[in-house]
């Protein structure tokens, strides 16, 4: 049986399983609708596109230096860093769309980083971290409009059940939360103070998750900016963190589950989280 680690009285995280099979240096995942795992791996410069049995689908290998990740029901998003694009594939690898081109009008980029998909809107959000803003797009990968500027250098960006968008960000304050009309709700957890090396950012229902790669750890925010737990430490085990990890995070709405990567341990740790 797994061990209960408790984050606080309200908040329970149970490490239940790892995922290793096929991975080496895992930077980031996504999971899809059907139960599959989409993995990251910037070493290597390569996606792997996983079946919910783990069996390898395919290898995507195509982008200059891969680096956020977002899925849709048809669609999976890849940001290239160094490209300065995001690109479009189906579920099976195949390229359909390259959105966007280095520069800073609307539409380009310079070093796009996070992804985050919303499904009611059929919305996707890209963090342009080299012109300090988020830039949105339509289902038909067309620009929008530029959704907050302003920022220092967004790295990464989610979304709170179609209500909430939270931004990590490199500025003194780098956890920026915003409602879907552009409005700031609250800044807060300091550089050098709350987080050291800020890798991603993922939410729950409840709390923000976020990975500190300096600290072999991951923290827990309340959504008015309290930090409610701290969880990890080095090593190998079950619920703990390699050098440089943990990387990225996901959270999975339809099941619970938060998805950490543990780069330098080579797997992908899945957690159950559960509310008392």
């Amino acid at each position: 049986m797994a061990e209960e680690f408790t984050i606080s009285p309200k908040s329970i995280l149970t490490p239940i399983k790892i995922i290793h099979k096929h991975l080496y240096g895992p930077d980031s995942i996504v999971c899809t609708e059907t139960g599959g795992h989409i993995v990251h791996n910037s070493t290597l410069k390569s996606i792997y596109v996983l079946s919910s049995n783990e069996d390898l689908v395919c290898e995507i290998r195509d982008c200059i230096l891969p680096w956020g990740l977002a899925v849709s029901t048809l669609h999976l998003f890849i940001s290239d860093i160094l490209g300065n694009v995001v690109k479009v594939y189906s579920h099976t690898g195949g390229n359909i769309y390259t959105i966007g081109t280095f520069g800073n009008s609307s539409g380009q980029f310079d070093n796009p980083t996070g992804l985050a998909f919303e499904s009611i809107s059929r919305h996707l959000y890209i963090a342009d971290s080299g012109n300090n803003r988020i830039q949105l797009f339509d289902c038909e990968f067309h620009f929008v409009k530029v959704f907050c500027q302003g920022l220092c250098c967004p790295r990464d960006i989610c979304i709170q059940n179609s209500s909430r968008i939270v931004i990590l960000d490199e500025s003194p304050y780098c956890i920026h939360i915003y409602s879907f009309s552009g409005d700031i709700l609250v800044q807060f957890a300091k550089y050098g103070f709350d987080l050291f090396n800020p890798w991603s950012i993922a939410v729950s229902h409840y709390c923000i998750f976020v990975t500190d790669d300096e600290s072999s750890s991951f923290l827990m925010f309340s959504f008015d900016g309290k930090c409610i737990g701290t969880f990890g430490g080095k090593g190998s085990g079950k619920g703990q963190f390699s050098d440089n990890s943990p990387t990225g995070l996901y959270f999975n709405n339809r099941n619970n589950m938060l998805y950490v990567s543990d780069k330098e341990n080579n797997r992908i740790q899945i957690f159950n989280c559960s509310i008392p």
